[in-house]
């Protein structure tokens, strides 16, 4: 229980006697966990009328006593808000007749309602009180009798722990002046107005559950602030009430009854006098109940409630504060089967008003009125049928406008109102509009002429408004009842859902509000933006509360929430695999979907954190060197008077060394000795180096004798070789001629070695950290300070591998197998490259980029076979080494002969033999060999060679491809397109060619229900995203795919307004079956029978009106797209064919072919010149 604050109240201090008074006790409310309902004068006649309000959907239905017996029950009505919060009724709009006053917390306003007339429109006029969240009502006069009542609002939504009341008046008919504002008291969850004794001023009682207390306290006008009543303690839940009234005859003053529902137990709690403050409270004394009560009701008689149970039944008590006895039952009216749900009682007239339920729901359907015989209280007329709430009446033809509806894309609804059946024009906008209306005669009559009807009290900044109109296509009649200022909801995008990693949402206010006010936490206060949006990072479990308010007019929208979760905690999301979770780069300023070097300087993000600079500056010192710069020179790039000098720049920039990702190369270059014909070992001191694909100095070594398993001395050492290298590879290279271990007279017979090098996998690195919900900054440093030790506690990963000939011809092959799949996809003219640029080439031989190297991996526009690059190195080394075939083990013998050749020669002749690696390449790619090699080696040698080389580049294999079709529901976070097929159960991750999650979102804007045919690479499992294998996808398009409307959101096809008429919820999948007859929710709607009725079915069979499936085939010259769909209901949809030539980069575009249809099947020709080398399509059905 929350500890109890100091609490300033707008209190006037009274005693329990004085002669300001009004005619009557406040009026009592019925309160059940379904309605609202009450007694009172609605219509000024003195007879007291039934008002009866559903919480879930905020309908008011009116019984209007036509006599002193009779009840007529009036269409329900809508008051603007829903769910309902809170009910009071009172004579709040005039002296003359009561008004109901309806709350709601999510709905963020009041709203009153005049129920003088059955004909009367019933707008509801709202009421925005300063703080958010409205939840409680009291109507109660604390001044002379005639004037109005007072109205006391308690608000429940501010958070930090403040709650509000507020007291309004009105100063005109529908216009209300704030008399008073200030903080507290506590969220009281249920409160009343009572009179202690004939002619007091009324009071205000509330419950606490939070406490387990009960308040009393006055109310005055007068911005007075005094202590109230000291509470009293009893045990309460959130569904706790108390009824009032003077019960013990020896308690003037009156008592509480404070029950639960559902509990049995009760306490009496009498009022007594005190000269502080009038009244205190006494002890609370437990009561047992004989049953479990549903409801307690004062009444009918001074010393008597009704209780209602669970199960309906009703039972009259009389009770003097201590003890309960039984009145009498009370049965249902003759014919009637079912239960109570509520009781009203008519103390003046002796007589109970019950409502009941006849069909199960606890929502009454029926009202009876019960007299006493003598005996007991029995029905004194027949039953009479309540409406039900989905007759609902007064629905507007007439809306006003911040923004021009229909071309304004952020225009704003204001006001509903019904002016009549048809409304053809207007004339002025505010304060005030005429409409020309014609009433609806019937189908016999038709329409009427136009007559004029003026609505007043049109809000101040509406600039449209929106009237059906009987000269056009467009018709206003939309499905919620007349509302009155029922403002449009800003937009939150995403509305909520299941993430993956950090996600961004925007809240966009509508036209009619100034600002947005929003949360994070439903304990913090309101947050307001600088202006209509507001943008922020969520990366933990969230509940978003926003509402839009109007500074000029205190006009504020409902609130709506969205639920945001996460399927990892914090330290787990890493949006752009940096290594950096997403909070960590969030708090540094930086863009977590951004890449791994926000900042572009070269380091990593995760760099930059363990090194102590800012990831979001290129130079954090700001001297004119960048961090990279300054870290590989050796100099403080924290520091502007640290600067490295030009050569320390020119010279620092070849360095990886300030790499975290790094690991440590041990090889030992083996020559081929042509003395021996068999390897050997280079001599020490031989510099070597690693470089780049672009040609840049990853690495130099000299041979040393440094022991590493497996790797012969002397070897070179090679560190912080980056971990991957830029293009997957770099290429190792010694001189062109260098000393070796041999026994010729002369060393020097070592001749070039080359060696595509390939880094090992980065070992993950465990940071001993969790995400603890506090601080963000102190959450920063805590994970900084653990990676900080994670990485530097880190084992750098080591390779050990030799270079030898083998290595040279695979480099060859491999070259030659480049240029074959970049001349098929158009970037190259020449027949080979080279990717070693450090070597002296000739000018013609083109060196490829990484990111052309890395297309090889992909199908590209003409579906090329693809090939994983690290996977073909490894199987021509493998396939150069081990490969029996005649033909190949002949290449593998040519490339030791030339080397040996080489090796015995080239000293000699100098300028005759070309490098060994140059001759290699010159067999593999023509099957020749040039220079004085010719003196040594055959042509039937070469050709069987040539073979060999033919058959390995033939033989690559490409990377495994799959088909999968898979159900698609809501769209997928940004990191996570992850989805399951339905018949293995297995689940498969969609990535891009560059690993990231494929946007499923910005694709295809998938909505539920759909189906996707997905063609892709498949790779190994995707255990970061969970799913057993990952598919890099070629191709993707959706097969069955609803197109969601401004009134479909959930794109089952079936209006969302309809939805939530008729089954109150939204959501259901397409081809639900609500009633379980056979017959698809969408098949009724279109046929008109009632889909939650089992036994009211269409006159038609059933068809399933499921997602088609979309077939696409060449047929002549035209590309034909065709789908079956029942014939019955071709015209009652759209069918829209929508196609880009490049998935996820150019957006989709509507074509507008006509679609032919024949019984069930329905096609679109299109002219296939038209479509280009490839098209990717998709079908969107839209209701009509």
């Amino acid at each position: 229980m929350r500890t109890p604050r100091a609490i300033l109240l707008l209190f006037a201090l009274c005693a329990a006697y004085v002669a300001r008074a009004q005619t009557a006790p406040p009026l009592w409310i019925t309160r059940t966990p379904k309605e609202f309902s009450c007694l009172l004068d609605a219509d000024g006649d003195g007879d007291l009328d039934l008002v009866t309000a559903d919480r879930a959907s905020g309908l008011l239905r009116v019984g209007r006593r036509t006599s002193s017996v009779s009840i007529t029950w009036e269409s329900p009505a809508s008051g603007g808000i829903a769910p309902l919060d809170g009910l009071t009724a009172g004579r709040v709009l005039t002296n003359a007749r009561h008004a109901v006053v309806l709350t709601g917390m999510l709905a963020n306003h009041a709203a009153t309602m005049d129920l003088a007339s059955a004909g009367s429109a019933r707008t509801p006029r709202p009421l925005f009180p300063q703080s958010a969240g409205p939840r409680l009502a009291v109507a109660l006069n604390t001044v002379p009798a005639s004037s109005t009542d007072e109205l006391f609002l308690s608000t429940d939504l501010n958070g930090g722990g403040a709650f509000f009341c507020q007291l309004f008046q009105s100063t005109g008919f529908g216009t209300f002046a704030q008399l008073d504002f200030d903080s507290g008291p506590f969220p009281f969850t249920f409160a009343a107005g009572l009179c202690v004794s004939n002619g007091a001023i009324p009071r205000v009682a509330g419950l606490l559950p939070d406490t387990d207390e009960i308040y009393l306290f006055p109310i005055g006008n007068n911005g007075a602030s005094v202590g109230l009543q000291p509470p009293q303690s009893v045990p309460l839940s959130d569904s706790s009430q108390f009824i009032f009234r003077g019960f013990a005859p020896t308690t003037l003053l009156g008592q509480f009854l404070v029950f639960t529902p559902g509990e049995q137990t009760a306490y009496s709690i009498p009022l007594e006098p005190n000269h502080t403050y009038g009244v205190v409270f006494g002890s609370a004394t437990p009561i047992g109940l004989p049953v479990r009560p549903w409801s307690i009701q004062p009444g009918p008689g001074t010393r008597q409630f009704t209780l209602i149970t669970a199960n309906g039944a009703a039972s009259v008590f009389d009770f003097d504060g201590t003890t309960l006895t039984l009145h009498s039952t009370i049965a249902l009216p003759a014919g009637v089967s079912g239960g109570f749900t509520a009781a009203l009682a008519d103390s003046s007239a002796g007589q109970l008003f019950m409502l009941i339920d006849s069909d199960g729901d606890r929502s009454p359907d029926t009202s009876c009125r019960y007299t006493f015989n003598g005996h007991a209280f029995v029905a004194a007329e027949p039953a009479v049928a309540m409406p039900a709430l989905s007759d609902r009446a007064g629905r507007p033809n007439t809306l006003a406008f911040v923004g021009e509806p229909l071309v304004n894309t952020n225009a704003a609804r204001i006001a509903a109102y019904t002016a009549a059946d048809w409304s053809v024009s207007a004339s002025g906008v505010t304060p005030s509009a005429t409409i020309q209306a014609a009433v609806d005669r019937g189908a016999a009559l038709g329409l009427g002429a136009p007559a004029a009807t003026v609505i007043n009290g049109v809000p101040a900044d509406t600039t449209h408004l929106l009237l059906d109109q009987l000269a056009s296509d467009i018709a206003v009649q939309p499905l919620f009842t007349a509302a009155g200022e029922s403002v449009s909801v800003p937009r939150m995008e995403p509305e909520g859902g299941l993430f993956d990693s950090a996600v961004q949402v925007t809240i966009t206010a509508p036209a009619s509000v100034t600002r947005i006010l929003y949360r994070l936490n439903a304990d913090d206060p309101w947050a307001q933006s600088a202006g209509r949006t507001q943008t922020f990072w969520l990366y933990a479990d969230t509940t978003v509360q926003c509402f839009g308010w109007n500074s000029a007019n205190n006009r504020t929208t409902p609130i709506i929430s969205g639920d945001f979760t996460f399927s990892r905690p914090p330290e787990e999301q890493d949006s752009d695999g940096d290594g950096v979770p997403d909070f960590v780069e969030l708090a540094a300023g930086l863009d977590p979907a951004g890449g791994q070097d926000d900042d572009g300087d070269g380091l990593l993000d995760l760099d930059e954190i363990l090194g102590g600079t800012r990831p979001d500056l290129a130079d954090s010192d700001g001297d004119g060197a960048t961090d990279r710069e300054e870290r590989a020179a050796g100099t403080d790039p924290n520091n502007a008077s640290s600067v490295p000098s030009e050569s320390q720049i020119l010279s620092g920039t070849q360095s990886a060394s300030e790499r975290h990702a790094v690991f440590d190369l041990f090889l030992s270059p083996r020559p081929y000795d042509g003395v021996i014909a068999a390897y050997t070992v280079a001599a020490t001191n031989v510099l070597c180096r690693i470089t780049a694909l672009d040609g840049s100095l990853l690495a130099s070594s000299v041979t040393r004798e440094t022991y590493y398993p497996y790797v012969p001395m002397p070897n070179l050492v090679f560190r912080n070789l980056p971990i991957p290298f830029d293009g997957l590879f770099a290429g190792f290279t010694t001189p062109a001629h260098f000393n070796v271990y041999t026994l010729s007279d002369d060393p020097r017979i070592g001749r070039e070695l080359v060696k595509l090098i390939t880094a090992p996998a980065q070992p993950p690195v465990s940071v001993a950290y969790a995400w603890s919900g506090g601080d963000p900054a102190a959450e920063v440093a805590a994970w900084s300070h653990a990676a900080q030790t994670a990485y530097a506690a880190a084992a750098r990963p080591e390779q050990g591998e030799s270079a030898t000939v083998v290595d040279t011809l695979t480099a060859a092959l491999f070259e030659t197998f480049v240029a074959r799949e970049l001349s098929r996809r158009g970037r190259l003219t020449a027949n080979a490259v080279s990717l070693f640029p450090a070597r002296t080439e000739p000018e013609s031989l083109p060196h490829p980029s990484a990111a052309e190297l890395m297309l090889i991996q992909t199908a590209g526009d003409r579906d090329y076979p693809a090939y994983n690059l690290v996977d073909t190195l490894s199987w021509l080394r493998a396939a150069c080494t081990n490969t029996a075939h005649a033909d190949v083990t002949a290449l593998r013998a040519l490339a030791h002969s030339i080397y040996g050749v080489a090796s015995l020669q080239m000293n000699d002749a100098p300028g005759q033999y070309p490098l060994p690696f140059d001759a290699i390449r010159t067999v593999v790619q023509a099957g020749v060999v040039t220079g004085a090699y010719t003196n040594h080696i055959g042509a039937a040698e070469l050709t069987l060679a040539k073979q060999g080389a033919d058959r390995l580049l033939g033989l690559i294999p490409a990377r495994p491809r799959l088909t999968l079709d898979l159900p698609a529901g809501a769209p997928q976070p940004p990191d996570y397109a992850v989805l399951t097929d339905p018949v293995s159960g297995l689940s498969y991750s969609l990535v891009t060619a560059g690993g990231t999650a494929f946007p499923l979102v910005f694709a295809f804007a998938v909505p539920s229900n759909s189906t996707l045919h997905v063609e892709g690479f498949l790779n190994g499992a995707d255990t970061r995203r969970g799913a057993d294998f990952e598919v890099e996808v070629i191709a993707l398009s959706a097969t069955a795919l609803p197109a969601p409307t401004p009134v479909d959101q959930d794109a089952n096809l079936l209006p969302d307004a309809y939805e939530h008429l008729v089954f109150g919820v939204t959501g259901t999948p397409l081809g639900h079956d609500w009633d379980n007859d056979g017959y698809s929710d969408l098949q009724e709607y279109l046929e008109g029978s009632d889909p939650t009725d089992a036994t009211a079915t269409p006159a038609v069979a059933a068809v399933a009106l499921e997602p088609p499936e979309a077939h696409i085939a060449l047929d002549g010259s035209d590309v034909r797209v065709f789908w079956l769909w029942p014939a019955r209901y071709h015209n009652r949809f759209d069918f829209i064919l929508e196609s880009t030539p490049a998935l996820g980069a150019l957006p989709f575009a509507a074509s507008t072919p006509s679609v032919n249809a024949a019984d069930d099947l329905l096609d679109m020709r299109l002219p296939m010149s038209s479509e280009g080398p490839q098209r990717f399509y998709r079908i969107r059905v839209r209701l009509r």
